[in-house]
């Protein structure tokens, strides 16, 4: 019965967010034809939602090596985002970024200057997780702790703070738009200046990329890293690289052989100190072990509120 439920609930929400995705993308279509008010209009979204201040610092010193230089040293600038509940975030989400940065840096003349963690909606991590699901603003502090001391990751608010949930598509394609619109360019003239060559790069898990045969629904100004273990073998992998390509999509599949952490232990960790079994013991052996100290003490520290709805003010 557990095998027969977990596979209607992926059925439903998959089934859900290609419905959202679908109106949405049906919207973008005839949105030039209707009346001026029902327009879909360039979403000015402020640097609290998105923030490009890392982004704009490392383009800075970018700026200033090729200037000594003399030359342009990198011809693309990657930005990279990835997707999730992070109800918890642990080691492995950050790990992700950090493996396909070091990636795509070997790659010719390619930088990567920035990179975002996105929160899924509450309405989606809910459903998802039900009882276990940690509240958005306790999600947004642990995801902003997480790259505090990092000069690159951000935390994108986007979906997050937004009135429902979106596809994982949709959240990738609205950062490549911002990025290249360029609303933002009395605040970050070097942003701008360089956004020709900035190109988003999204990261994911093997799932992902084995859940669309066909390719990902994206740009030619989008890429995808996804992050797999060295016994991941995926069929047609060659195939489905070419079919991206001639999309404009490079699609890389990146190996990664760190520990394997999960939201799922780090949850059970969770219930074990509510319920005051062993608190030391599984903090100790749990939290700390999957989780960066900052956010293990964030959770302990916030036990009693974590999945409740409460004011950020008070966090």
């Amino acid at each position: 019965m557990d095998l027969i439920r977990t596979i209607l609930f992926y059925a439903k929400s998959t089934f859900y967010c290609y419905i959202l995705y679908y109106i949405n993308r049906s919207y973008d279509n005839i949105s030039p034809y209707l009346p001026e008010n029902l327009q879909r209009k360039d979403e000015l979204i402020p640097e609290s939602i998105i923030p490009l201040q890392k982004i704009d610092d490392n383009i800075k010193k970018i700026i200033q090596e090729e200037n000594e230089n003399g030359s342009r040293l990198y011809d693309i600038l990657y930005v990279l985002v990835s997707t999730g509940s992070y109800s918890p975030i642990h080691k492995m989400h950050t790990e992700m970024l950090k493996v396909t940065a070091e990636f795509l840096e070997r790659l010719p003349k390619c930088k990567v200057v920035g990179g975002y963690l996105s929160p899924c909606h509450d309405e989606y991590v809910s459903f998802k997780l039900q009882d276990n699901a940690i509240n958005a603003q306790h999600r947004i502090n642990m995801c902003e702790l997480a790259v505090k001391d990092t000069g690159w990751m951000c935390v994108d608010k986007w979906e997050i703070n937004g009135p429902r949930l979106r596809m994982f598509s949709e959240v990738v394609i609205k950062l490549s738009e911002f990025l290249s619109q360029g609303l933002y360019k009395e605040s970050h003239p070097d942003v701008y200046n360089n956004r020709d060559r900035i190109r988003v790069c999204f990261v994911c898990g093997s799932d992902i990329v084995m859940g669309y045969p066909y390719g990902l629904a994206f740009s030619d100004k989008i890429d995808v890293a996804c992050v797999c273990r060295p016994s991941f073998v995926l069929k047609n992998m060659e195939s489905r690289v070419k079919y991206n390509k001639k999309r404009g999509v490079n699609l890389y599949f990146v190996v990664d052989s760190v520990e394997d952490h999960s939201s799922t232990k780090v949850r059970e960790c969770i219930k074990k100190i509510e319920k005051g079994e062993g608190y030391e013991k599984n903090l100790k052996s749990g939290l700390a072990r999957f989780c960066d100290d900052n956010i293990a003490d964030y959770m302990v520290r916030n036990i009693t509120t974590l999945h409740s709805n409460v004011d950020s003010n008070n966090i």
